[in-house]
């Protein structure tokens, strides 16, 4: 018998129970010469009700066969068994239920049979179940949906308290509470997801729009600042020479004022100049007048200062 590590990947396929896709437990052979768990070939038969049949080859028999215990099978197994590689604690991708030896990493987990599979045993498992209504689904760690308290698969929502549950959690902590199934709890979420979605995209989609306006904003702004700037920088020029050209003016009338309101100012200042040294030369006579002691010379001299004073 060949060792264990010797196996070829072949070799390992036909020690896979077709019917649970894992290495036999307890093997035992059938008429036609396939061989299967004693435990899942005894539970297809219970179900089938009008024969019995091989799984693997649709083969049928008149009445269920007997069932003969494979030794040497079980010996290759348990001896597999115990050389098979523990997976490594750090790896967190989720392995193939069904591989002998060496994990692979999975692909698929099927809901209904509770295991991950890799492409192999992925292709395996249609074949096997061909027809029949087996969940697959993209691999997922399956300890996730199982229930921690009664290790079934966690079916239903409960929304009493908001949290997933299996049937037999309804039995016990949640009974009487609103119970719904998971899939139809994550449609309505799901629904309501996409709901809330659409009006965030519509959100964005609207800022979006805003955004572009603002931009076309800032740009008009600023082609109308440049053109403002283009224009102040043509018409300042211009105003800057006429205020000049101005500015010359007001200085040309200002100084012809000036000089108009000076040539007054001293030609009066000259009358009244003359004015003032006339008057002060009559003072002078009329002081000299007042000082003399001749009588007939004041008298005659007074009138006749009289008459040039009046005049």
């Amino acid at each position: 018998m060949a060792e264990a590590s010797e196996l070829t990947l072949s070799d390992q396929k036909s020690l896979i129970c077709n019917i649970c896709l894992d290495l036999l437990n307890t093997p035992v052979t059938i008429p036609c010469g396939h061989s299967f768990c004693k435990d899942c070939i005894t539970a297809i038969w219970e179900q089938q009700v009008d024969h019995e049949g091989c799984p693997q080859c649709s083969q049928t028999f008149s009445r269920r066969p007997h069932l003969i215990s494979c030794v040497i099978l079980k010996d290759l197994i348990e001896k597999l068994r115990s050389r098979k590689p523990q997976t490594d604690a750090e790896d967190h991708d989720v392995r193939c239920d069904a591989c002998s030896t060496r994990r692979v990493k999975a692909i698929k987990s099927c809901l209904t049979c509770l295991s991950s599979y890799c492409t192999l045993h992925t292709e395996q498992h249609n074949d096997l179940h061909k027809g029949k209504k087996h969940q697959l689904i993209e691999v997922t760690d399956l300890q996730r949906q199982m229930c921690p308290q009664h290790g079934k698969l966690l079916e239903l929502f409960c929304r009493t308290d908001r949290q997933c549950i299996c049937l037999l959690c309804v039995v016990d902590e949640h009974k009487n509470h609103n119970i719904i199934s998971a899939s139809d709890e994550r449609s309505e979420k799901q629904g309501k997801l996409m709901e809330t979605l659409v009006k965030f995209l519509q959100k964005v989609q609207d800022r979006e729009n805003e955004v572009k306006e603002l931009k076309n904003t800032e740009e008009s702004i600023r082609r109308s600042a440049q053109t403002a700037v283009a224009e102040c920088e043509r018409i300042f020029p211009e105003i800057i020479c006429s205020l000049q050209k101005t500015c010359c003016r007001v200085k040309e009338v200002v100084s012809d004022k000036e000089s108009f309101c000076l040539k007054n100012i001293n030609g009066l200042q000259v009358k009244v100049q003359q004015e003032i040294t006339d008057m002060k030369m009559k003072i002078s006579e009329i002081n000299q007048l007042l000082s003399t002691e001749d009588h007939i010379y004041f008298l005659q001299t007074k009138n006749d200062k009289s008459t040039d004073m009046t005049s």
